[in-house]
């Protein structure tokens, strides 16, 4: 039971600024003034590179790209020449895997330094020497058979260093 009836808007006509604007235009823009395309001969070649055609199926044979005259490919400059000590300028650090190594390290030595040192903040500074030692150790998993005999033994050394040190600084910060 409809306590009210229903109330009806009125509908008002709509109202189309677009259509004063693009009759200025149609009439400001004569047709003969349109562009035409020059036939002289041009650098490049547009081509349909697309694997549908327009209506979805697929295309028969899409047509190879060729070079365009006077351009060579691109060469790869990575693949060419690796990164490292000959092709750095003298004087400048290279990065390589057992630098890597040796910061975490001294990072994880300074953190173990500290919580001897610093009583008070001994709990999280081991707690954050464990972790680094805990990446150096993910490392040690994901480079397995891969790492050259100076990065083995820096790591491994590292790795021993820094799990003493740990168990001295953490059963000292226990005690």
């Amino acid at each position: 039971m409809p306590l009210l009836p229903a109330k009806r808007e009125r509908s008002r006509p709509a109202i189309c600024v677009a259509a004063p604007l693009r009759s200025r235009l149609r009439a400001a823009a004569p047709v003969s003034s349109a562009r035409v395309m020059s036939d002289e001969k041009k650098p490049f070649t547009v081509r349909d590179r697309r694997h549908f055609t327009p209506d979805g199926r697929v295309r028969a044979d899409p047509a190879p790209a060729e070079a365009a005259p006077g351009r060579s490919e691109p060469t790869p400059r990575a693949a060419e020449t690796p990164p490292g000590p000959a092709r750095d300028a003298p004087g400048e650090p290279t990065a390589d895997f057992a630098g890597f190594l040796l910061s975490l390290g001294a990072q994880a030595g300074m953190l173990l330094e500290r919580a001897s040192t610093a009583p008070e903040e001994a709990a999280e500074d081991l707690r954050n020497a464990r972790y680094l030692i805990s990446v150096l150790e993910m490392l040690r998993a994901k480079t397995e058979d891969r790492r050259t005999p100076e990065e083995e033994r820096v790591l491994e050394g590292l790795l021993y260093e820094l799990r003493m040190g740990y168990l001295a600084r953490a059963g000292a910060a226990g005690a």
